[in-house]
């Protein structure tokens, strides 16, 4: 018993310390860049000053094309299903670790982003009193640690494969698409597809460039000067690009396809529908070695 468990402990670590060492890579390159962007004097760019004012309209905009664009996409193909269809179409995919984990950094990531839009709308009217609540309750603590246990896990899963190019050049198989009106080509994929490892890396980027920003914002700038609010308008931008990479998220897993969402609550998917969209996961592989 504690010869399988060394064993499965030493893989995760095989796999959790490079990616943390990377990521910590990536932190520091963010904030190098960020900081070299930072005016040290009394003023903001016109680029930065467009980003801070209009990052409210430009997130409306942001989320009213993804609903029009999701709209199109269930009228064009469909829902996907990945339910299992049977008992014998069960096939574990998440497991409790990674459910824990995807909860944890969704619910860091609501306080951020209802407290950070309440702090957003403070310079256009907002109680003082309510201002300093969200201040209080804006932290970045919980959704670094949650998001570095979440990056750890998935990023070999999200490293890119070659056979990701053909995926991509079809669209994930909606390009060119052969049979009824929403039926998807069969691609090649492991447990990521090539969307799903770009969208990763897109939100790992957003998440690196917003946790960089924050942190400098709260410990190193106290005032409205010395660059805070170049840091401010990064912040929101980055924010405004992470809201619509998990705009387009939340749809798939919500709407888009059946299943997806239980599969994260549950840890189950079924075997049929992983053999059609994720044909070269590890874990069709295992099940069938059994």
């Amino acid at each position: 018993m504690a010869g399988p468990m060394a064993l499965r402990v030493a893989r995760v670590a095989a796999r959790a310390l490079p990616a943390l060492a990377g990521l910590a890579v990536l932190v520091g390159a963010v904030r190098w860049a960020l900081l070299g962007l930072v005016p040290y004097e009394e003023r903001l760019d016109p680029f930065w000053f467009a980003i801070y004012t209009h990052v409210g309209w430009g997130l409306v905009g942001t989320l009213a094309a993804i609903a029009v664009l999701a709209a199109l996409h269930l009228l064009r193909f469909g829902r996907e299903d990945i339910r299992p269809r049977g008992p014998g179409d069960v096939l574990p995919w998440w497991s409790l670790l990674e459910r824990l984990a995807h909860w944890a950094f969704v619910a860091s990531f609501a306080v951020l982003l209802v407290t950070g839009l309440q702090l957003y709308l403070a310079g256009f009217g907002l109680p003082d009193a309510l201002t300093r609540v969200m201040r209080r309750w804006h932290l970045g603590e919980p959704f670094w640690v949650t998001g570095a246990v979440v990056f750890a896990m998935w990023a070999h899963d999200a490293w890119p494969r070659r056979y990701d190019a053909r995926w991509l050049a079809q669209g994930g198989g909606y390009l060119w698409a052969r049979g009824r009106p929403g039926e998807r080509a069969p691609l090649p994929a492991g447990r990521f597809n090539a969307g799903q490892k770009l969208w990763f890396w897109l939100e790992t980027l957003g998440a690196v460039v917003m946790a960089v920003t924050g942190y400098e914002m709260r410990h190193h700038f106290t005032r409205f000067d010395d660059g805070y609010l170049t840091l401010l308008a990064a912040h929101l931008g980055a924010a405004w690009a992470f809201l619509a990479v998990v705009g387009v998220h939340f749809y798939l897993a919500v709407v888009g396809v059946r299943g997806a969402l239980g599969g994260m609550i549950h840890g189950r998917v079924g075997r049929s529908g992983a053999q059609r969209l994720h044909p070269d996961a590890d874990a069709l592989k295992r099940a069938d070695a059994r």
